[in-house]
C-alpha cells in the first residue's frame, strides 16, 4: 500500500477528496496512488504539508527549492 493510499484510508478520504487537496486531477491521483506514475515534486510537497510532516523540515525546504526552480524553468 502506498503512503498516499494509507494516508487517505486512515483519514477517511475518498480519492476525489485527495485529488482536490493535492490540486491534481482524479486520474492523476489514482495513478500516483497505484504507483503507475511518479509523483511530481510540487504534489509531493503539498502532500507533505498536508501531513504536517515537521520531522524533516529541511527536506521540505529543499523540496520547495526544487519546485521553485522547476517552475522558473517552465516559465522560460
Amino acid at each position: 500500500m502506498t503512503i498516499l493510499k494509507e494516508y487517505r484510508i486512515n483519514n477517511d478520504f475518498v480519492q476525489k477528496e485527495m485529488a482536490d487537496k493535492l490540486n491534481c486531477s482524479l486520474p492523476a491521483y489514482r495513478n500516483y496512488e497505484n504507483g503507475k506514475r511518479v509523483i511530481p515534486h510540487d504534489v509531493l510537497l503539498t502532500f507533505l504539508k498536508l501531513r504536517n510532516w515537521e520531522e524533516d523540515e529541511e527536506f521540505i525546504k529543499s523540496l520547495q527549492e526544487v519546485v521553485d526552480y522547476e517552475k522558473k524553468q517552465l516559465e522560460k
